[in-house]
């Protein structure tokens, strides 16, 4: 056997050498990673590009990427809360006497005659179900639900 094994003449570890090579020279490229026409642009922010390259300083977000923050960690708990109360007082007012509910400044809920607990609490579960994943401020949980009771 041939210990130097040859292709077309040259010895296989020169051919792998000037592959590696020319490959080198291939992607060693002399330009920047970035360019800045000083020449042909006058307004250049210089500031903005040392801040974000040298200093490492991010520029603001833009808006529409904001994730926006939910009402609160406490909202389904608020919810809950005030949801089952409603309930829980016209039940109440129903056992005194049927007709009109008030539940809060102004909020009056007209409860037919005979309404069980079961509708109510499937009506809240739904009402739950429907705000969670959307965030309502606090203070209109009960007027939504109240305006969901009187249009049930």
């Amino acid at each position: 056997m041939n210990k130097n094994p040859t292709t077309n003449g040259i010895r296989f570890d020169e051919a792998v050498g000037n592959e590696i090579r020319r490959a080198k020279q291939r992607y060693e490229v002399g330009l920047p990673l970035f360019s800045a026409f000083l020449k042909t642009r006058r307004n250049t922010p210089m500031d903005d590009i040392w801040n974000a390259l040298v200093l490492k300083k991010a520029a603001p977000p833009n808006t529409a990427t904001l994730v926006k923050p939910t009402s609160g960690n406490t909202f389904l708990q608020e919810l809950d809360k005030k949801t089952q109360q409603v309930v829980s007082q016209i039940l109440q007012q129903q056992q005194i006497t049927s007709g009109d509910v008030v539940i809060e400044n102004g909020l009056v809920v007209s409860i037919p005659t005979g309404t069980v607990r079961r509708p109510l609490q499937r009506i809240r579960r739904s009402y739950i179900s429907l705000n969670r994943m959307r965030s309502i401020e606090i203070d209109r949980i009960v007027p939504c639900l109240s305006n969901t009771l009187i249009e049930v």
